[in-house]
């Protein structure tokens, strides 16, 4: 709710700045953005609440001794691929000679975190087995993004920017692949039921700053951001800073 709560606020206050202006399309934007994610739920322990079914999920995990586990503790780098449109508005305006609007859509990388249960044993004969329960999750977002640039001359052909975007995501893959593997006397890998993740929506509100160059009818932008990311599993500051970095190449009407 307060992701939606949000988007609302955004876009009306975007449609009341650009209420009765004659927009054109200023240019057609290809992006390419990556910021770092914490993860959430990066264990084979803390993950049934973002399952679809976590009862099937947490009475197939109790039937495995353990004695460890690994998690997928690391920073993802989410990546996403971009096509924007930069609209300008009546140029007799103040505001618009010195301000852009960009906006489009995106398709997200697929995330990729691996984490495990193990239990090692001896048999009678001293020999060691090793058993790993590995899952893989993997997720996919696409989204649309909606922001304002406000454009400073520095010199010739360059221009600094500052501005604000906001961009929402909708989930589009949420997976759980499993394995099961012993070692001792040789490998023997069993595939197991893979699990659905709940599909889930996300916000991301970005500061972004940075040097556009143009030459002719082509421009290259380089943009880095801060940012600040939520959805229904993030609660407090550490969880839902996002920040990272975008390159635009634009072509210009």
């Amino acid at each position: 709710m307060k992701r939606i709560l949000f988007f609302i606020f955004i876009f009306t206050f975007f449609q009341k700045v650009t209420y009765g202006q004659n927009f054109s399309i200023q240019s057609i934007q290809f992006g390419y953005r990556f910021y770092d994610m914490s993860p959430v739920g990066n264990n084979p322990y803390t993950i049934s609440n973002q399952l679809k079914d976590p009862e099937a999920y947490q009475e197939m995990i109790n039937q495995y001794e353990t004695n460890g586990f690994t998690g997928a503790a690391g920073i993802l780098i989410p990546k996403q691929y971009y096509i924007n449109v930069e609209l300008t508005g009546n140029q007799k305006s103040k505001f618009w000679q010195k301000h852009s609007l960009q906006t489009g859509f995106f398709i997200g990388s697929q995330l990729s975190q691996r984490m495990s249960i193990k239990n090692w044993r001896f048999t009678s004969d001293s020999s060691l087995i090793q058993e790993y329960y590995f899952m893989t999750k993997k997720q996919r977002f696409v989204g649309a993004n909606f922001g304002l640039r406000r454009k400073v001359n520095l010199f010739r052909n360059t221009k600094f920017l500052i501005g604000l975007e906001a961009e929402g995501r909708m989930m589009i893959q949420h997976d759980y692949t499993q394995q099961l593997e012993s070692r001792g006397g040789g490998i023997t890998v069993e595939d197991l039921p893979s699990f659905k993740g709940k599909l889930t929506t996300q916000g991301h509100l970005m500061l972004p700053f940075g040097f556009e160059y143009k030459y002719k009818s082509i421009s290259l932008r380089a943009e880095a951001f801060i940012g600040i990311l939520d959805d229904k599993y993030r609660s407090g500051l550490v969880l839902q800073e996002a920040h990272g970095l975008s390159f635009w190449l634009g072509y210009h009407f």
